[in-house]
């Protein structure tokens, strides 16, 4: 009888260990397709590639940030500031993608190195759902924290 709650007890054990093992992230189709999209826009600033740049934004493209989100940028502002900044190193993680039928939503932080000038954001951007040639429509960003 003690070996038969011996062995119970052992496989309840090995089961509860089985379940707290990490499970391997998978990355969606749409967060594929929009890693690629935000890596290109990102490659565009870098080279100050203003062509690329307009053609991957609409129109009516705006930049809302964290201290000042009652205070959007502009298109032709947002262009004319990146297309001045120094080249960065970029690092893009945790990234999340919805599909709302004509708009999709992505967050993601990006880790950012300028010059040895490390900082960290969490963006949200709203992409039109055209697969072929997707337009950024509005930017949300915010400012991490150092830890």
């Amino acid at each position: 009888r003690h070996i038969c709650i011996i062995a119970c007890l052992a496989v309840a054990a090995f089961a509860a260990r089985a379940q707290t093992r990490a499970t391997i992230p998978v990355m969606t189709r749409l967060v594929k397709l929009h890693l690629e999209a935000e890596m290109k826009l990102a490659n565009a600033i870098d080279a100050n590639d203003r062509a690329a740049l307009e053609k991957m934004l609409a129109e009516t493209f705006e930049l809302r940030e964290g201290g000042e989100v009652g205070r959007p940028l502009p298109r032709a502002d947002f262009l004319a500031r990146v297309t001045q900044a120094p080249a960065a190193s970029r690092t893009i993680s945790r990234m999340a993608a919805h599909d709302h039928g004509a708009v999709r939503v992505v967050s993601f932080e990006v880790e950012e190195n300028i010059g040895g000038d490390a900082r960290r954001k969490m963006i949200v951007d709203v992409w039109s759902s055209d697969e072929d040639a997707p337009k950024l429509l509005t930017r949300y960003e915010a400012a991490i924290p150092a830890r």
